[in-house]
């Protein structure tokens, strides 16, 4: 039985030993992975593949261990190798690094192994977290057009009252028309700016929620050839915290490449510090700081 050992110092993903590893082994060879103490908390799966088009996963277990899948070296060509951690709403991607697998009895034949449920129960958390956060800051939309709404509500009923009382004192006879057209003028007038500053506090309301949270969604993120995207916005400044999330096949294309985010003054900047030039999509979410909010 062959065992892998690997190190990882942040997201450099290093194989310590080359041990000979036969294709068509099945629960046989391991592998065991340490961290340094930028993985802490994180929920880690190690990733396996000899073709892009078939990558096979398995959590590690609480000695930070795990069996190679069987599927992932069916023949002889390297394997490639790399971790993932997920932690809340954060996902951490390390490098790829290789074994050779040499030929065996069975070389060639995919042996049919589920992949671990607790790997899709790790990616399902991540993402029902990114669910919740949406449906929060839905939910401080709606309650602002309903506060909104009501104000308006309050703002007609109060016209109509206005109205009955003044159909009662005759305000709408003919005559003397000029006086009373003129009183109702004024009336209608106060009003009007009732409802208008209503309005505007309503729309400071919506502005001030936009300012301080928001979310863009279905960004499409392809890296110029400095490794940069950029995505101007002007409520964005260098104070805001920006966490982006990526769908899952983004997720899967970018595997062992580091990717980060950073806000500056009027534009989302997303680097690519590992050459990767592919197309991703991605949902940013936009909040301001504490020193924001005692700012305004």
């Amino acid at each position: 039985m062959a065992q892998i050992e690997i190190i990882l110092e942040k997201q450099l993903l290093t194989i310590q030993n080359r041990e000979v590893i036969s294709s068509g082994d099945v629960n046989y060879d391991s592998c065991r992975f340490e961290f340094d103490e930028s993985w802490e908390g994180y929920i880690k799966t190690a990733v396996f593949h000899q073709e892009k088009q078939k990558v096979y996963y398995a959590v590690l277990d609480n000695e930070d261990k795990c069996f190679i899948p069987a599927p992932a070296m069916v023949k002889a060509s390297p394997l490639y190798i790399s971790v993932f951690g997920v932690q809340g709403n954060k996902i951490l991607t390390s490098s790829i690094d290789s074994i050779p697998i040499v030929e065996g009895a069975v070389s060639g034949t995919e042996v049919d192994i589920e992949p671990s449920e607790t790997v899709f129960a790790a990616i399902v958390a991540h993402y029902q977290v990114i669910l919740d956060a949406i449906a929060e800051q839905n939910q401080s939309f709606g309650d602002a057009v309903a506060e909104q709404n009501r104000k308006f509500d309050e703002a007609y009923n109060l016209l109509e009252s206005q109205n009955e009382f003044l159909f009662k004192l005759n305000a709408f006879d003919i005559e003397p028309l000029e006086f009373r057209m003129s009183d109702m003028e004024i009336r209608l007038g106060e009003y009007g700016r009732i409802i208008e500053k209503e309005k505007a506090e309503v729309d400071a309301l919506l502005l001030q929620i936009r300012k301080q949270s928001f979310v863009i969604r279905n960004v499409e993120v392809t890296f110029d050839e400095y490794g940069e995207f950029r995505l101007e916005n002007e409520l964005v400044d260098e104070n805001c915290i920006v966490d982006v999330y990526f769908d899952a096949i983004s997720i899967e294309e970018s595997m062992g490449h580091g990717i980060f985010s950073e806000s500056q003054n009027g534009y989302i900047k997303i680097v690519s510090t590992s050459g990767f030039n592919g197309t991703l999509n991605c949902t940013i979410e936009v909040r301001r700081g504490e020193d924001y909010d005692r700012e305004n």
